[in-house]
């Protein structure tokens, strides 16, 4: 028989068995059973899917609450206070490791300076929590004579500074800084994590009180 044939035969014979397949109930059922398990499989991973989603938009909406809530206290308890306080509340939404150090006798300062390098910290420390894959976030915040710094790192994925847009709030904060007087320093590179600081000199004695 020519090679024709034996196609014809073989494609017949495979027709007959789908249509032994189809009408024998034991075969139909396991065949029956085994797509139902395929789909099974495929809802729940789509299930899966759309929790961890769902997941890590409330974890962001949470952050981004927690982020907003330090904005107002920084007025009332100062500087130090606010930032510990926005980094306890940040501990609970993150599994990355986040310490804050203070150095030297925490003080009120011009209320220009507190917010801004509130807000400096703020975006530093959640650009960290987004973007650095990083194991650990420190911060620090110490208080001199005649300045106050503020350092905030990570030992994360790090970058290049020239390859990446002044996105990711680098302008913002730069911004912060003049505001209040200081100067931004970027210091990052690919897997060697990322520091931001910033200092600032004070323009009264340290210790007067706020002007109103």
């Amino acid at each position: 028989m020519s090679k024709a044939g034996n196609s014809h035969l073989r494609a017949a014979a495979y027709r007959m068995a789908l249509v032994g397949v189809q009408h024998n109930p034991v075969i139909a059922a396991h065949y029956t059973r085994k797509r139902a398990a395929g789909k099974s499989k495929m809802n729940a991973l789509g299930h899966c899917m759309r929790a961890r989603e769902l997941a890590q938009v409330n974890l962001s909406e949470a952050r981004q609450s927690v982020l907003s809530l330090s904005e107002g206290q920084v007025e009332t308890v100062g500087l130090a206070e606010a930032l510990q306080e926005l980094v306890d509340r940040l501990r609970t939404e993150t599994q990355i490791r986040l310490d804050l150090s203070i150095a030297g006798t925490p003080r009120r300062l011009d209320a220009a300076i507190e917010e801004n390098l509130l807000g400096i910290a703020r975006q530093a420390i959640d650009n960290a929590i987004q973007h650095s894959d990083a194991n650990e976030i420190r911060a620090e915040l110490a208080f001199e004579k005649i300045r106050v710094s503020l350092q905030v790192a990570d030992d994360g994925c790090g970058f290049t500074p020239s390859a990446v847009p002044r996105g990711f709030g680098l302008k913002s904060m730069e911004d912060r800084a003049k505001q209040c007087g200081g100067k931004l320093d970027l210091q990052t590179e690919p897997g060697k994590g990322t520091c931001i600081a910033v200092s600032v000199r004070l323009r009264r004695s340290p210790g007067s009180p706020r002007s109103a």
